[in-house]
């Protein structure tokens, strides 16, 4: 299965707008457009990344090989820091575009081009509020 980076943002989205420490079990989550399963696999992705804590039912021959996710709790700080730089939709857009012209739309390259992105945001409303412009 193919990792889908705007079902990515999408399920941390949900899951920072859960209000108790247990979001649920991956199958119970609902996501416009994807099916259960993709749901599931993108929740995995998103444990494996660090951007969400999770409980994993572990294989017994193989520990170290995590066979699903039992529950899924949180964003972790990654998560956090990760859903604030791809927030703003025009900003998210603008990331892929670039990506897409670079050819890549790896986890870290789309963080540090939103992070980039916001960056200059910042230094240019800095630079209008010190001008008065």
């Amino acid at each position: 299965m193919k990792r889908d980076m705007d079902l990515i943002r999408d399920l941390l989205f949900y899951l920072e707008n859960q209000t108790a420490a247990a979001a649920g079990k991956p199958d119970q989550i609902s996501i416009k457009g994807h099916t259960a399963r993709e749901i599931e696999y993108h929740c995995l992705l998103l444990h494996q990344a660090g951007f969400i804590t999770a409980e994993a039912i572990r294989s017994s021959s193989d520990p170290s090989r995590i066979v699903k996710l039992a529950m899924v709790f949180e964003l972790t700080w990654s998560g956090h820091e990760f859903l604030e730089t791809v927030r703003p939709a025009q900003r998210w857009t603008k990331v892929k575009e670039l990506a897409g012209k670079i050819g890549s739309h790896g986890a870290a390259l789309l963080a540090n081009l939103a992070t980039a992105l916001t960056e200059d945001e910042a230094k240019r409303r800095l630079s209008e509020m010190l001008t008065g412009s």
